[in-house]
């Protein structure tokens, strides 16, 4: 059998060398391009939680507390409480900009979505900056004797108290900037929650496919709205004449006539006020 001459050998090895470089290289973006935030939900997830500026709402819990944010774990809990205790200190710069809270039975994962994010730098963190004992070896976080998975998927890295596989393919995460995002809390769609300094609001769209018209920018009927409220409700649309008919029970032509796209219902004790522009075929 004849030897391969040493430059093809060396020629051969180069080739070979570079195309499983690349294969692994395109592999990897694939896997990158494939995961979403909402890949990393738990099977069976009682909810999940989007928060999309760390730093934003932290601030809004430190002046106007934690009661309404949605229960979590012990030791999320603890964790959150020593965010908020926190001062100075830059959650989106030191960590990760948006967080993803996914919660079953007796397990969790918290997803951060940093490339540059590893768990011995997390240990050091949690040792440094928050005095807790913390350790990282073989993809296990320890902290304060507690022993967490951790895992980097891509873009992503999962802390979670169980094994835990992200599905490859999911929906994405909607294109808005609440404070948060909570999937589960009602079955049907995502509720978006907004923190103001008086008010907790929640926000969220119905699914109607008869429906005709565009979404309208409510802050325009918001700014009509007295200062003091107990609740307060939005509809409407550019073809808001059209779509009444299948946003409310039986409506009665007549009495939207007047409207100009849409009204708020605003609540306060045992009465009520509706507000909305009058339309150019006003009475």
């Amino acid at each position: 059998m004849r030897k391969l001459a040493a430059p093809f050998k060396f020629v051969l090895i180069v080739v070979l060398t570079t195309a499983f470089t690349y294969l692994a290289w395109n592999l990897y973006q694939r896997q990158k391009s494939t995961y979403s935030y909402r890949s990393f939900e738990l099977a069976g997830a009682e909810k999940s939680i989007m928060v999309t500026d760390a730093d934003r709402l932290l601030t809004k819990m430190r002046n106007n507390g934690v009661q309404d944010f949605p229960s979590l774990p012990d030791e999320l809990q603890n964790g959150l409480s020593r965010l908020v205790e926190k001062g100075g200190f830059s959650f989106n710069a030191m960590v990760s900009r948006s967080v993803l809270i996914s919660i079953a039975t007796d397990e969790f994962v918290l997803t951060f979505k940093n490339p540059e994010l590893t768990g011995k730098y997390l240990s050091e963190l949690l040792n440094g900056e928050f005095n807790l004992a913390s350790a990282f070896n073989n993809e296990k976080l320890t902290v304060d004797g507690e022993s967490y998975n951790l895992n980097s998927w891509g873009d992503f890295l999962t802390v979670s108290s169980n094994s835990f596989s992200p599905l490859s393919e999911a929906d994405p995460i909607p294109t808005v900037n609440p404070d948060y995002i909570v999937f589960g809390e009602n079955p049907d769609h995502a509720v978006y929650h907004i923190i103001s300094s008086d008010y907790h609001f929640r926000v969220w769209e119905s699914d109607h496919d008869k429906l005709k018209g565009k979404p309208l920018d409510h802050q325009v009927f918001f700014n009509k709205a007295p200062a003091v409220f107990d609740q307060m409700k939005f509809y409407g649309s550019t073809r808001f004449q059209e779509d009444a008919q299948h946003l409310f029970d039986q409506p009665r032509s007549e009495n939207f006539a007047w409207m100009d796209n849409g009204f708020i219902l605003i609540k306060k004790d045992s009465f009520e006020l509706l507000l909305a522009p009058q339309n150019a075929e006003r009475d």
